[in-house]
């Protein structure tokens, strides 16, 4: 019986773990498409979105029924009631890799071509080193990496004020055009986002690990 129960956990886990790869993927295809103006990463996240959002409905359903047929104690309830919030915030990142890959579509419907993105550039490297960490300490129940991926939300926050003061300063010099300006924000605003469920993900591992309900912020 326990093996039973144990495997099960093992294919939550299993789960988590490729929900987490399929989104850290959508948002680096979203991203990358900024940069590169490649439709085809677009599509890739337009489509990939309904995979999430059908895979997310699958590990929620998983959870509960391990939570309401097992009655699991101690660390393993700690353990399913963490992938349920990690599910959460990782469907989520998953929409703002849909809004990002949208926006995109749009701009370069605009003809967009700037290639210097100024701190966007690391703002989104950063966002999705959190993600890829938050759901690694899941993985290997390495509460210091939860920590640590924790920390970097303060980083992104501070890149993300720094974009909107160069985009600022490049509609003052009038070397942007208006209708991208607040595109451009708006991935800004949505990889904060992305950031700040990263967070909830590796305060959820906290959780799991230790039983102690932190809030970083």
């Amino acid at each position: 019986m326990r093996n039973n129960f144990v495997n099960k956990l093992e294919e939550l886990n299993a789960n988590l773990v490729e929900m987490g790869e399929m989104v850290n993927q959508s948002l680096s295809y979203a991203l990358g498409a900024l940069i590169s103006k490649d439709k085809e990463q677009i599509d890739y996240v337009l489509q990939q979105e309904e995979k999430i959002n059908h895979f997310s409905s699958e590990i929620e359903q998983q959870a509960l029924l391990l939570l309401l047929k097992e009655q699991p104690l101690a660390r393993d309830f700690r353990f399913i009631s963490a992938a349920i919030r990690m599910n959460t915030d990782l469907e989520r990142i998953g929409d703002q890799a849909e809004d990002i890959a949208v926006l995109v579509k749009q701009m370069l419907t605009f003809g967009y071509q700037e290639a210097n993105l100024g701190s966007l550039t690391k703002m989104s490297e950063i966002t999705q080193t959190m993600v890829s960490d938050a759901v690694r300490a899941f993985v290997e129940g390495d509460s210091a990496l939860a920590y640590h991926a924790a920390e970097m939300d303060d980083e992104v926050d501070a890149l993300f004020m720094k974009v909107r003061e160069e985009i600022i300063a490049e509609i003052r010099a009038e070397t942007i055009e208006a209708n991208l300006v607040i595109d451009l924000l708006m991935i800004s605003k949505y990889l904060e986002r992305s950031a700040d469920h990263a967070q909830n993900i590796a305060e959820a591992v906290v959780y799991s690990i230790t039983g102690a309900m932190e809030k970083f912020n």
